[in-house]
């Protein structure tokens, strides 16, 4: 009885942490005029003009965009499909608390390593621009307004 109520209990647990993270959700391809990948290079090249990049800084600006690419691509690898992960567990024998938290924490670990990454290169990338284009790009983000996402029930 103990067994099946422990199990139950990490049935809901795992489900609630589904549903509050979001995680396996999909995104319908009509939501952006750019997939992913060419939304950030959209992004790049509206900042490059926008804040009147030299070439110089633009090359500075299109390495980082390309090491912070490699580096979400080489993340995925070291950190596989979180809802698979969570599935094997529950479909095992038996689990135990310290392999429930690290299927858990695994998407905090991605997300702490790719902050300290993308924070490096923030402070490179704000080394090389102008007082000028500093205040520009302070009063862009100011003004940034997210996308409003669209919700579609499958």
């Amino acid at each position: 009885m103990l067994k099946k109520v422990f199990i139950n209990s990490i049935i809901m647990i795992l489900i609630f942490f589904l549903l509050t993270t979001g995680c396996g959700k999909k995104h319908h391809p009509k939501e952006h005029p750019f997939p992913p990948m060419d939304m950030s290079n959209a992004l790049i090249l509206k900042m490059s003009r926008d804040l009147d990049m030299t070439d110089e800084q633009k090359e500075v600006l299109k390495k980082i965009h390309e090491e912070i690419r490699a580096k979400r691509e080489e993340m995925k690898d070291k950190f596989p499909d979180h809802k698979e992960r969570i599935i094997s567990l529950i479909k095992s024998d038996k689990i135990t608390k310290e392999q429930v938290l690290t299927v858990l924490r695994g998407p905090q670990r991605y997300k702490e390593e790719m902050d300290d990454f993308i924070s490096e290169k923030l402070v490179l990338f704000h080394k090389m621009l102008t007082p000028e284009q500093k205040e520009k790009l302070a009063e862009e983000v100011r003004n940034f307004a997210p996308p409003k996402r669209i919700r579609k029930h499958d």
